[in-house]
């Protein structure tokens, strides 16, 4: 079994309680129904996934980062700082290519929303040149580094798409801390994209 000890990679089946599993996946739900018929363009496309989509940062995915944080510090064995949330839908076809993350993923945590139909569609993450094929059914949480690990997802199959938002960490005290630090510092428009509870932290008052 894959754990964050050995591998810095774990699995958390069931991590979302079945209750508020699915009243996130009816929030995500009326917030596609919505952006499927607002005018064009209904999505952000991020650039990295040709048919990947960001869909904003939803109240719900992000009160299931608070939630989950301290478990996830303690998988890793560490205070994690929350740095930003991702949620994104997958179409049919979606590719995620073969690649590492910056510093603010020192740990990266993938979380399966919704399955339609209820077909896994496979996260595979290199441990020293090994593949890890890791199935995550809907609230299912993978953890792993994502700086040193590298993680890729094949073509999704035609007729299925998949709903997922990636939660980033950095460890408290840890040098990405610092970096993430001056990033912010350095590009202050970036802060949009964090939640004001870990800016708190990060910049305490005087």
């Amino acid at each position: 079994m894959l754990t964050f000890k050995d591998n810095k990679i774990e699995v958390v089946r069931g991590a979302v309680e079945p209750q508020m599993l699915g009243v996130a996946q009816r929030m995500v739900r009326q917030v596609l129904w919505k952006l499927a018929r607002s005018p064009a363009p209904h999505f952000k496309s991020d650039g990295q996934v040709a048919l990947r989509n960001y869909i904003g940062r939803l109240s719900v995915t992000e009160a299931l980062m608070y939630a989950l944080t301290p478990r996830v510090s303690s998988i890793v064995g560490a205070e994690l700082v929350p740095t930003y949330s991702y949620p994104v839908i997958n179409f049919p076809g979606a590719e995620l290519t073969r690649h590492t993350d910056r510093p603010a993923c020192e740990v990266t945590a993938t979380l399966t929303i919704l399955n339609e139909p209820e077909e896994i569609w496979p996260i595979f993450v290199e441990e020293n040149g090994v593949a890890h094929q890791i199935d995550l059914s809907a609230g299912d949480l993978a953890i792993y580094d994502g700086i040193s690990h590298p993680h890729w997802r094949e073509p999704q199959t035609e007729g299925h798409y998949n709903i997922s938002v990636f939660y980033h960490y950095v460890v408290v005290g840890g040098p990405f801390e610092e970096w993430h630090k001056r990033e912010l510092t350095a590009h202050p428009e970036l802060m949009a994209l964090y939640a004001p509870d870990p800016l708190r932290t990060l910049f305490p008052k005087p």
